[in-house]
């Protein structure tokens, strides 16, 4: 209860409440916290997610890497596409390269919009293995030899520099073999 103080023929009560100006003065300091609080959390989300779509890409591009190797390490024959700058349309059905693989039978490389496909003729099986190597959207894809290596080269079609998403990936040709040519 208030304690009532008696002055001069009137009763007050000790105010315990607050002034108008003090709750405005707290809701504004709380509204202030919310809204930084609120920034860093959406700020953090988008780090986050932006953080998880660049290891995605960087991932399927070493599982890409390390596939493309095998394949070339285990080829009996490997063809390139002459018009490979042709293949770099980011939307073509022309293979960039073909590996004969002894037990596996056929391998296409072939770029999509957002993919490198990887096609595997199956021999024991009617339908073909896929694969789908998700990478950024407007990759431009070159497979070319460099001397005993082959080389499948990933960059962005809008740009004429290097950018962080391209890819480049070499590979030794098995020892003995001879590229017999281009289609």
């Amino acid at each position: 209860m208030a304690a009532a103080v008696w002055h001069g023929g009137f009763s007050t009560v000790k105010q315990r409440g607050h002034t108008l100006i003090e709750l405005l003065a707290v809701m504004t300091a709380s509204m202030t916290l919310l809204g930084v609080a609120a920034g860093l959390l959406h700020r953090a989300l988008r780090t986050q997610a932006s953080t998880r779509h660049l290891l995605e890409l960087e991932h399927s591009g070493l599982l890409l890497a390390r596939q493309f190797r095998s394949d070339v390490a285990a080829a009996t024959d490997i063809r390139i596409t002459t018009d490979s700058a042709q293949a770099a349309d980011v939307d073509t059905t022309t293979p960039l390269i073909r590996l004969q693989l002894p037990v596996a039978g056929e391998v296409v490389y072939q770029a999509g919009i957002k993919a490198l496909h990887r096609y595997q003729d199956q021999r024991s099986s009617d339908a073909p293995l896929h694969e789908a190597y998700r990478m950024p959207a407007g990759m431009a894809w070159r497979a070319e030899q460099a001397g005993p290596l082959i080389r499948l080269n990933g960059r962005h079609a809008a740009t004429t520099h290097a950018r962080p998403h391209d890819i480049d990936i070499l590979a030794a040709l098995p020892p003995g073999l001879r590229m017999k040519g281009s289609q």
